[in-house]
């Protein structure tokens, strides 16, 4: 448990383990200032990752709102379980959102894509993964079908490179 900012939105009381609504959070933090906070929630990634990957490993991403608390107190779950004095991870990359046409990613307001619309629209997986490496980590990246139209063309160049590459040293080692 880790004590809350007034405005956190997930509070439980610590003494009864209840959810404090939304409405009632600042009233229940002020008459009781020791008991808001929220639980160390996403135990199934502490669990994933040592089950998979191990108790150390060195990378570990997520979008940047997960920094607090998600990997916050996923930090704390794995440190807390293990034996070892090393670290669970040793580096965490938190990346900046994928806008989509210059908003915000989301499924409410229902601007986003699956991969299986994008595949289904003609586009290649190399194209997706071109477009989404294109941008630095730690830079939005405004995910556009314009974008996916320029990566699928850098593609068609780098390919025509190395056909032009290929051709090249045939004839050299044929010379």
């Amino acid at each position: 448990w880790k004590k809350a900012e007034k405005n956190h939105l997930m509070q439980w009381d610590y003494q009864t383990g209840e959810k404090i609504s939304q409405e009632n959070i600042i009233k229940f933090q002020n008459e009781n200032p020791n008991q808001a906070g929220f639980p160390g929630w996403h135990i199934e990634c502490s669990a994933m990752s040592l089950e998979l990957l191990g108790d150390h490993f060195d990378l570990h991403t997520g979008g940047e709102d997960n920094v607090f608390p998600h990997h916050e107190c996923e930090i704390a779950q794995n440190e807390a379980g293990k034996i070892s004095q090393e670290n669970s991870v040793n580096y965490w990359l938190h990346a900046k959102h994928l806008l989509v046409d210059d908003k915000k990613m989301s499924k409410s307001l229902g601007n986003f894509y699956t991969i299986k619309d994008l595949l289904d629209k003609g586009w290649t997986g190399e194209e997706i993964r071109y477009l989404l490496v294109s941008a630095h980590y730690r830079t939005a990246l405004n995910f556009t079908l314009s974008g996916l139209e320029m990566a699928r063309k850098s593609i068609q160049r780098l390919q025509e490179v190395q056909r032009i590459l290929n051709n090249f040293i045939e004839k050299e080692v044929a010379g």
